[in-house]
């Protein structure tokens, strides 16, 4: 457009250049960019370019997959606009963000809360919203006859209403196991404390009433109930055996159980490491200060301090 100005273009020059370049902006910024029956060509809010004679683009598309259903002997997709995907997204939005509209808002970049609640305002969310709070007055209202109010089972009931009921009771289940499992002075749970495996503690001599008193986890996987409550203490045990792994001599260590169990913590520790890898990196070099300097001791290791 600049070359075009300098060589003194006439203004209809100049205003189609202009408008070719919106045009092409706003192609670079669709969702879908597709080749049409004579040129590449994108969709657009009010334009969905044929790409047969009769059919949208999307609708071609539809046709194509169900024709390979139907080859699969499976079920066919049902018809659906471009306006379905954007209001499926807004239903993921609502649900992602705990039911916030204004989350909502800002993912669909509306710059009215009007436009967002005629997004909202469909019979899909508004049955997930029903559900939702069925769910919360049903898990609410059977908390308080029994006379405890569980707040914790009460956001697992009412934040996964849309699962299947046989997912939620087995979420229900794995809830209660963690709660009456006995913890590890590390946080970790035990679901059989007086069977521990022959790795954890070798010369263990199962009787049914005396409990695994080596609390190393970790190398006990048919037991171990690691939660985001153990992570602290697993960043413990990591630093620990890492202090461990540097006074002993190398091929002690790695013939000894203790670096299976250090690799079985760093496994254990890996959603941390991807969620807050400066958390994990910061908390265990702090424990690892302390184990150094002797402010912190290391439970049947001979870590001398510097």
């Amino acid at each position: 457009m600049k070359k075009a100005i300098d060589d003194s273009a006439t203004n209809d020059e100049v205003n189609a250049l202009q408008q070719q370049v919106l045009e092409l902006t706003d192609a670079v910024r669709s969702v879908w960019l597709y080749r049409g029956m004579t040129s590449i060509t994108w969709l657009t809010g009010g334009d969905y370019s044929a790409s047969q004679p009769g059919l949208t683009y999307l609708q071609w598309v539809i046709h194509r997959i169900n024709e390979e259903r139907r080859a699969r002997q499976k079920s066919e997709i049902v018809s659906m606009s471009a306006r379905h995907f954007r209001d499926a997204y807004a239903a993921w939005a609502l649900g992602y963000s705990g039911g916030e509209v204004l989350a909502v808002m800002v993912a669909l970049d509306h710059k009215r809360l009007g436009t967002t609640d005629g997004y909202l305002e469909n019979k899909v969310v508004r049955a997930r919203i029903v559900k939702k709070h069925r769910s919360f007055a049903e898990a609410l209202f059977g908390s308080l006859a029994s006379g405890k109010l569980d707040t914790t089972m009460l956001a697992m009931e009412t934040r996964y209403a849309d699962k299947a009921p046989e997912e939620r009771t087995r979420m229900v289940f794995r809830l209660v196991e963690y709660r009456e499992a006995v913890k590890s002075r590390y946080g970790v749970g035990c679901r059989d404390p007086h069977h521990p495996s022959k790795l954890a503690d070798p010369a263990f001599d199962a009787d049914g009433v005396k409990f695994c008193a080596t609390h190393r986890c970790t190398v006990c996987p048919d037991n171990a109930i690691i939660t985001p409550d153990a992570y602290p203490g697993l960043m413990l045990r990591l630093a620990e055996l890492e202090a461990q792994e540097e006074a002993t001599p190398v091929a002690s260590f790695v013939m000894s159980s203790f670096d299976a169990e250090l690799q079985n913590v760093r496994k254990a520790l890996l959603p941390l490491k991807e969620s807050d890898p400066e958390l994990l990196t910061a908390t265990v070099a702090s424990f690892r200060d302390e184990i150094r300097t002797g402010r912190r001791r290391v439970p049947g290791f001979s870590v001398k301090p510097l």
